[in-house]
C-alpha cells in the first residue's frame, strides 16, 4: 500500500513545485486529445486503430513491445501491453524528479492498484485458476513488486494468500480475519472484496488527513470517490431488494463526504428506488438530466453501470475543472495522474471494441472524454 514515510529528497529540494509544474506541463501535452479518442472510437479495422494509435506518444511504446513479443503473443495482446508500458514509462518519468509530498501523492494515487491486484489474485484462487493465468491479469504500477504478487498467486489457496497478507501487513488482519471466516461459509467473495476497498480508503484517507495543503484535493476526490461506491452499492441492494438489516451496514465504506451511512440505511429501509434517484439528482445538480435520461435505459436493461459511469465522469470533470489553471506543481501532478489513469482505461476500453467487435454506440456510453 502507500508507503507513509516520505521519500528522501534529491538534489531538487522534497518538493520543488516550479520544477516538477514544468515537467508535468511537458508530459501533459502528450495526452490524447479528445479528437483522437473520438478516430480511435471510429475506426473500422484493427489495422486502422493501430495505425492511429502509433502515430501519438504510444508509438515508441507499441514498437517496442512488437519487438519483444512478436510470435508468442496475439496482435491485440501487443497493443494492450504497448498501452500498459507507456503508462509504466510516465509513471518511471514522474518518479524521476519528485520527491516528499509529490511523491507521496503519485504513491497514493497507484496503490489503488495494489486492490485491483489483490482482487485479481482473490478471483483466481476462488476460481481455481493456475497461477499463471492469474498473473495474467496482475498490472504491476502500485506499490506491490511484482515477485510478491507472484508469490500469491502461487499460493495453494485462498486461505495462504490471506494468511500472508495478514503477515506481511498487520493493519489487514482487522479487516479480514472475520469476513474471511465469513466467506468459508457463505462462499461469497463480493464481501470479501469489498473489505479491501475498506482498507485502502481508510489508510489512504490517515494519510491525506496528515499532510498539507497539496493533499486537500486529493482528500476530497478520494472521498467522492467513495460516495460513488457507497450509491452504487446502495442502488445494487435496493434493486435485489434488500432491505435494512443487521448486515447491510457491512456494505458501505466510511470516509465519504455526501452520502452518509444514515442516508444508506433509510434508503434501504424504504426500498424506494425513485426516491435513492431523487436525491442522487438533488446531491449531483450538474448530471440530474443525465441521470434522469440515463433511468430510461435502466428500466430497460437493469443495468447500474449507466449511474456509475456519469457519477465518474462527472468526479473526473469536477476534479480536473478545479485545478485547471493551478500554478502549483503538485495539484498538476494530481490533474495529470487522474486524466492518464482515466485515459488508460478508455484505451483499454477502445482496444476491447476492436478486439471483440463491440458496438460503437455502445462503447462511447461507456467512455469518458474530458477534455485536455
Amino acid at each position: 500500500m502507500a508507503k507513509e514515510v516520505i521519500r528522501k529528497s534529491d538534489d531538487r529540494g522534497v518538493d520543488d513545485y516550479g520544477y516538477i509544474g514544468v515537467r508535468v506541463k511537458i508530459m501533459s501535452s502528450a495526452l490524447l486529445a479528445k479528437d483522437v479518442l473520438e478516430r480511435l472510437l471510429a475506426a473500422g479495422s484493427f489495422k486502422e486503430f493501430n495505425s492511429i494509435l502509433a502515430a501519438t506518444d504510444y508509438g515508441e511504446d507499441i514498437a517496442a513491445s512488437r519487438e519483444r513479443l512478436s510470435g508468442r503473443i496475439s496482435k491485440t495482446e501487443i497493443l494492450k501491453d504497448g498501452i500498459e508500458q507507456n503508462f509504466l514509462r510516465s509513471i518511471r518519468k514522474l518518479r524521476s524528479f519528485t520527491g516528499g509530498n509529490a511523491a507521496q501523492i503519485i504513491d497514493i494515487m497507484l496503490s489503488r492498484w495494489d486492490i485491483i491486484n489483490l482482487k485479481a489474485v482473490f478471483r483466481g484462487k476462488h476460481a481455481g485458476l493456475p497461477a499463471i493465468k492469474i498473473t495474467k491479469y496482475i498490472f504491476c504500477c502500485g506499490t506491490f513488486e511484482r515477485d510478491y504478487l507472484e508469490e500469491l498467486a502461487n499460493k495453494k489457496d485462498l486461505r495462504c494468500v490471506v494468511e500472508d497478507l495478514c503477515l506481511m501487513n498487520p493493519d489487514m488482519s482487522a479487516f479480514l480475519k472475520e469476513p474471511f471466516s465469513e466467506y468459508l461459509v457463505s462462499n461469497n467473495l463480493a464481501g470479501l472484496e469489498l473489505v479491501l476497498d475498506k482498507w485502502f480508503y481508510e489508510h489512504v484517507l490517515k494519510i491525506c488527513g496528515r499532510m498539507g495543503e497539496g493533499f486537500r484535493l486529493l482528500h476530497k476526490h478520494i472521498k467522492s470517490e467513495i460516495d460513488i461506491i457507497n450509491i452504487i452499492n446502495c442502488l445494487r441492494l435496493i434493486q435485489a431488494k434488500v432491505a435494512a438489516g443487521e448486515n447491510t451496514a457491512e456494505f458501505f465504506i466510511s470516509g465519504g463526504g455526501k452520502f452518509s451511512e444514515k442516508e444508506f440505511l433509510r434508503f434501504l429501509e424504504g426500498n424506494d428506488f425513485a426516491e435513492a434517484l431523487s436525491w442522487l439528482g438533488k446531491k449531483y445538480p450538474a448530471v440530474a438530466a443525465k441521470i434522469d435520461e440515463k433511468n430510461k435505459i435502466y428500466v430497460k436493461t437493469k443495468d447500474l453501470s449507466v449511474f456509475e459511469h456519469i457519477l465518474k465522469e462527472n468526479l473526473i470533470s469536477t476534479s480536473w475543472q478545479m485545478v485547471l489553471g493551478e500554478t502549483l506543481g503538485v495539484k498538476i501532478l494530481l490533474r495529470y495522474l487522474l486524466l492518464k489513469y482515466n485515459e488508460l482505461k478508455n484505451l483499454m476500453l477502445l482496444l476491447s471494441k476492436q478486439a471483440f467487435g463491440l458496438s460503437g454506440n455502445m462503447v462511447k456510453e461507456e467512455l469518458i472524454l474530458v477534455k485536455v
